[in-house]
């Protein structure tokens, strides 16, 4: 087969747009920061492999849904309600004897 013929027939091949849930669960399961999954939606975008309608944008303010259950003071966060916020990522098996204190002195 020469290479003229196989890049013919690669376009022959069935493939399939990515849609919302599948771009969420790709993001998820690469475990991806928000500005890498904005530059990876954009350019499936930019390919033209994503379902029109897709949002791109919604990696941008992933995070604003939360924030109601940290606060921050003298350069520290911490959670005001953690059953909350477990609850509000779907987790509603919260067991306050499964948790254990842990600090992270990175800045």
């Amino acid at each position: 087969m020469s290479v003229d013929s196989f890049s013919k027939s690669c376009w022959l091949l069935p493939f399939s747009l990515f849609d919302q849930a599948e771009i969420n669960d790709l993001i998820r399961d690469f475990n991806l920061p928000k500005q890498s999954s904005e530059l990876l939606a954009s350019r499936l975008q930019e390919k033209h492999l994503l379902h029109p309608g897709t949002n791109i944008t919604f990696y941008l303010n992933r995070e604003q849904e939360f924030f109601q259950f940290f606060t921050s003071s003298d350069g520290l966060v911490y959670f005001r309600d953690l059953k909350s916020l477990l609850e509000a990522m779907g987790l509603t098996q919260y067991k306050d004897e499964e948790w254990r204190l842990f600090i992270d002195g990175w800045k």
